[in-house]
């Protein structure tokens, strides 16, 4: 024992000897200056981390601006900062633009999150990618895209009407493109089966300076998934499937900035500008076939009683919103003339015939036939339609329930004679008034309407309009007043000025109303006297009943 305890003061003896001959060796080696060093050490170490942490990302942005600018012809695109992680396949970005000559993107801040470790296992064509998991994910913070102008169409018309360019280049822009996009490879499908986008909020804005007021769309804590699933024909390759939902939706027209040419006071403001649709919750589902080949035999397709039937099929499009609790919609004259006031300038007129869209032959991709866009209303609702008279607004309120819905076809392909739009809709339990002083206006179970607009392949050809209402289990309450108040309604709607020979387009309206089961109610009051009391007003009424009128 006496022994290893000497062995271990000798090794502890020994240690502490060559550690202070360490020092000692660097104490006589450093110069007389070494404490400069030190500091200056100590200092860049510093500035190194503050860099890293503060402006790396920023340089690194910078750089990668100007290396992207340098292959990209079409717009400009700038990041304000810039990093990556691979270990965990996460890019992250700030202050980003793209701006171009007809639109511009910007992104507050973001991050993409590309999952590499994730297997990779390839798929059937055919097969619903659905319920793969999530390859990548995004996260994006004050999302805004604007489109402000349409270079390309103005360029086109500005060859049309200086005579420039070749009438066969005229129509090859004009005819929808075939579907060249090369989407038959199929391996970025089983990539990325599913990507998942999170937006705390976004803008989408139509208009600039020379426009009165420009149409926003802004939501907050927006939630959106795209996958693809198996086609509805089996002759197309698959469909985009594109789901979405977010808070506090709104659809406004807000003045727009730098506008010096005449105002149209809207009706009534509601915080920055006129809101057209508002909901706490919005859910949107957005579906389109990825067309396939044209095949060299007629289509059969099997019914469910197991009928195998020769026709025609197309690839579907379209899409479905549905508006949750405190869902507000406002339309008017006001509203449709800034509509029509967008219309123009994003599509101006060029004054020829339409050119029939030709059917695909075999070998060819397939071409859609219309776009079909339905909005749902899941609880009950609020429409109003606004006027002025004598710079005082009036309005029809009405009050829907729940299970209302308007849906919208759009054709994508024009026949040789045109093509109809059509605007099919039901509005349930809907309790009208006015904004007169004595209110009662209609009460209904149901309110259906259809409108169907055909438009000649002659741009100033005669239009067709043709409109159906159907209204079942009615009540309606009429008087004196309401002539000059729909009269005023009208008056305000229509346009005051007599249009030119270059503008006016003949048209014919069809009205067809039908009411079932109703109930017409007139106020018999001495001396035309109304009680417009709310709480028990004492009127005397006589009441007309049918089955149908």
């Amino acid at each position: 024992m006496e022994a290893d305890q000497l062995n271990l003061q000798e090794t502890l003896v020994n240690k502490t000897n060559d550690h202070d001959s360490f020092i000692r060796d660097i104490q006589d080696n450093l110069p007389s200056s070494s404490i400069y060093v030190f500091f200056l050490s100590i200092f860049l170490a510093q500035a190194w981390v503050v860099y890293i942490t503060l402006y790396n990302s920023r340089v690194f942005g910078l750089i990668i601006t100007v290396i992207i600018n340098k292959f990209v012809k079409y717009g400009h695109i700038k990041f304000g900062s810039f990093s990556f992680s691979v270990l965990s396949g996460k890019i992250m970005l700030r202050d980003f633009h793209y701006i171009t000559e007809d639109f511009s993107v910007r992104i507050q801040y973001g991050w993409i999150i590309f999952k590499w470790w994730q297997k990779y296992i390839p798929k059937d064509l055919n097969e619903d990618l659905s319920h793969m998991e999530t390859r990548v994910q995004m996260f994006l913070d004050g999302f805004q895209v604007h489109v402000y102008n349409k270079t390309g169409t103005y360029d086109r018309l500005d060859k049309l009407f200086g005579g420039t360019a070749d009438l066969s280049d005229l129509v090859e822009e004009v005819t929808p493109a075939k579907n060249n996009s090369g989407l038959s490879n199929v391996n970025w499908r089983d990539l990325i089966p599913v990507i998942k986008v999170e937006m705390s909020s976004g803008r989408i804005i139509f208009g600039n300076h020379l426009v009165p007021h420009s149409l926003i769309f802004s939501f907050e804590d927006g939630h959106f998934t795209y996958t693809t699933k198996p086609a509805s024909t089996p002759f197309d390759q698959f469909m985009h499937d594109a789901i979405g939902k977010a808070d506090n939706f709104k659809l406004m027209f807000v003045q727009s900035n730098k506008y010096t040419g005449p105002l149209d006071e809207a009706p009534r403001y509601m915080g920055e500008g006129f809101i057209v649709l508002q909901t706490r919750k919005i859910d949107v589902h957005f579906y389109m076939d990825e067309p396939g080949i044209v095949p060299y035999e007629p289509e059969s397709v099997e019914l469910a009683d197991g009928e195998t039937v020769v026709r025609r099929t197309y690839p579907c499009l379209g899409m479905d919103v549905k508006c949750g609790k405190n869902t507000d919609i406002n339309y008017g004259p006001w509203v449709d003339k800034q509509r029509e006031l967008l219309w123009k300038f994003f599509y101006p007129a060029d004054y020829q015939d339409m050119v029939p869209t030709e059917e695909a032959k075999p070998g060819e991709y397939r071409n859609y036939k219309k776009f079909e866009f339905m909005i749902n209303l899941m609880q009950t609702s609020t429409v109003d339609i606004l006027f002025t008279k004598d710079s005082e607004t009036q309005a029809i309120h009405m009050g829907t329930g729940q299970g209302s819905y308007i849906e919208v076809t759009v054709p994508w392909v024009t026949s040789p004679e045109g093509y109809t739009t059509t605007v099919h809709g039901q509005l349930l339990l809907v309790d009208a008034t006015t904004s007169l002083q004595y209110r009662s206006l209609v009460e209904c179970e149901t309110f259906e309407f259809t409108v169907k607009a055909f438009y000649p392949i002659t741009w100033n050809g005669h239009q067709d309009w043709t409109c159906d209402f159907i209204a079942c289990k009615t009540t309606v309450c009429l008087i004196f007043e309401h002539k000059h108040f729909f009269t005023d309604l009208i008056n305000d709607w229509s346009v005051k000025t007599v249009p030119d020979i270059y503008h006016f387009v003949p048209y014919t309206w069809t009205i067809n109303l039908q009411i079932k089961e109703f109930e017409l109610i007139l106020l018999t009051n001495e001396y035309n006297w109304i009680d417009t009391s709310s709480h028990q007003p004492e009127n005397a009424h006589i009441a007309f009943c049918g089955d149908l009128i």
